[in-house]
């Protein structure tokens, strides 16, 4: 983790209140203002948002979007992002690719200067609209109905924070003895801070297994806490910055010192309006929290420099351990809220990751996941993973689907250094752009059972696979489905008719990958099927468990409802493999 040096946002003086170290930061535009405004509902959302917040509400009609309309254009967020007006405001590792990297500046204890190309892609609030990176969007105050003890000591789990702690406590004046679970909770409730994010930042900050500054055993420091490493800037000793900051606050017990680092979050940032993750690392908006159907007239001295930190990945990570907690606590589909910003003259293609590609070295495609693929050294599961490509990282591919193994199909992809691996096929889309109707459709055929299995919704795909000329489809119920109205869909009839077009020559039931249904859609509630069939609440047998069988590997399993969420969310093909 980085820390950039974090203080009080003040209109009219320079004299900075300092949480941890002090230096000026250039501002932009001293006198000019924008208008900044809140919106709630899709439908206040720029079109390009629009899609990808529809497919989310499908899944999870219990969230709620609201635009943030920041006023501020988005030429000049680029540039008080970057080197442009500050280097290193924003940084990456240095071992990550040199597109990541400013041309001029160097390693810096192991991180560098980001490139324009990597913040705008990082910043672009439309990459990360997913189920699983909406989280950096989530609004950060303590919610009763689904902030529990339960669901904090379930998030806990496997880290340093499930386990019990002994202090001295000043109100008993005795020894107690308490688990952090109990010790988050309670200091979510009085701060009005989500537990889950107070829990996600002490393990970023100090790490799943803790640090010495929360051991209460560093040498000149003992018996003092640190579990947000307020202070512990980079110039000398970071965990005795730290430290002396936390014996400054009188910080000597592990609940005074999370309850004091949850205040100083919540005083410094949350209730200055930066409520969310993607607010903490990105300052664009004023110093007070604005409610949907606000609006502000807002000094641009604001913007800029009051941020948690310089790691320009920092809410996209942060968003992946949020959902975790959040799917293992069972409460995806609680009443959420997420507040999105919007910029001005954004352009309308997303930005994507950096690349040294370009169409003239072959055809491309990008990782279509949610975080990471391994790619392998052979076509198959138990082959070694060489190489993890991220969400958004571009390949040339080489051969699109050229093997089956394991049930699956492969590619074979070149990387940007130059190695030739596997990867499963369905985490590939291509770069260029296309419609549902020119993605591939496989149809199988099993005559032994007079099964048709396809990922098509046209009929005529069918018939021309059969290479048929009469034929009639029946419903579900046995009726028979008209010109206009025809499509494929689970538990369909297909008959095939002899040339009187009266006489019944053979009959195939048909199975829509995804349709769990039989509505001929594949949409949130097929998702819902398959995730209830997984907890033992819905059963699913004969065709109905061929159509929740999305990834073909004669199983139901986790791994093909987050397909038909993919396809939902990143339109992503279900095809056989």
């Amino acid at each position: 983790m980085k820390y950039e040096k974090k203080y009080v946002k003040i209109l009219s003086i320079i004299l900075l209140v300092l949480i941890s170290y002090i230096y000026i930061l250039p501002c932009i535009s001293y006198g000019a203002t924008v208008t900044q405004e809140v919106k709630t509902g899709i439908e206040n959302f720029p079109k390009t948002y629009q899609d990808k917040l529809i497919k989310l509400k499908e899944l999870h009609p219990n969230w709620n979007f609201e635009a943030y309309y920041t006023g501020i254009e988005w030429n000049e967020l680029i540039q008080n992002e970057t080197g442009e007006v500050l280097h290193k405001r924003s940084v990456v590792p240095s071992y990550y690719s040199n597109l990541w990297k400013c041309d001029t500046c160097g390693n810096d204890k192991g991180w560098t200067c980001a490139s324009k190309e990597i913040v705008e892609y990082f910043i672009d609030p439309r990459n990360f609209l997913n189920e699983v990176n909406i989280f950096q969007f989530e609004e950060l105050s303590f919610n009763k109905n689904i902030h529990t003890l339960q669901g904090v000591q379930i998030s806990v789990k496997n880290t340093f924070l499930d386990n019990n702690v002994t202090y001295y406590d000043d109100e008993q004046n005795k020894n107690i003895t308490r688990t952090y679970a109990d010790i988050i909770i309670e200091v979510a409730e009085k701060t009005n801070i989500s537990p889950f994010h107070i829990k996600s930042k002490i393990i970023q900050e100090v790490g799943s297994n803790g640090s010495a500054s929360v051991s209460g055993t560093y040498p000149g420091y003992e018996n003092y806490y640190n579990f947000f490493n307020y202070g512990a800037h980079d110039t000398g000793d970071p965990i005795a910055n730290g430290l002396s900051f936390a014996k400054e606050k009188g910080w000597n017990t592990p609940y005074k010192a999370i309850l004091g680092g949850a205040e100083l979050i919540g005083n410094s940032y949350v209730n200055q309006g930066q409520n969310t993750s993607y607010f903490f690392k990105f300052d664009v908006v004023g110093d007070r929290i604005l409610k949907a159907g606000e609006s502000d007239t807002v000094s641009k001295t604001l913007f800029f420099s009051h941020q948690y930190m310089t790691n320009i990945m920092d809410p996209y990570s942060q968003s992946s351990s949020v959902y975790n907690t959040y799917a293992q606590n069972g409460n995806l589909d609680a009443t959420l809220n997420f507040i999105i910003p919007v910029y001005n003259n954004m352009e309308t293609e997303y930005h994507k990751k950096p690349t040294k590609y370009t169409e003239a070295d072959g055809e491309l495609y990008y990782t279509n996941v949610i975080k990471t693929a391994g790619t392998r050294d052979n076509p198959t599961y138990g082959s070694k993973i060489v190489y993890n490509l991220e969400k958004d990282e571009v390949v040339v591919m080489l051969n699109r689907k050229c093997i089956l193994s394991d049930g699956v199909y492969w590619d074979i992809v070149m990387l940007e250094n130059g190695w030739n691996v596997y990867v499963e096929s369905s985490y590939m889309e291509s770069c260029k752009i296309t419609s549902s109707t020119e993605q591939e459709q496989e149809i199988e055929i099993d005559e032994n059972n007079n099964l048709i299995t396809t990922p098509t919704v046209e009929i005529n795909n069918i018939i021309e696979e059969l290479k048929i000329d009469n034929y009639q489809l029946l419903d579900s119920t046995g009726m028979i489905v008209t010109k206009e109205n025809e499509k494929v869909a689970t538990g369909y009839k297909l008959n095939l008719l002899k040339d009187d077009n009266k006489t019944i020559e053979k009959t195939y039931i048909l199975i829509k990958i995804g349709d769990v249904n039989g509505d001929g859609k594949v949409s949130a509630s097929d998702y819902v099927f398959i995730k209830n069939y997984i907890m033992e609440s819905q059963s699913l047998t004969g065709i109905w468990e061929k159509a929740a069988n999305v990834n073909y590997d004669d199983k139901i399993s986790a791994g093909d409802y987050v397909r038909i969420k993919n396809y939902i969310m990143e339109g992503q093909a279900i095809n056989l493999n």
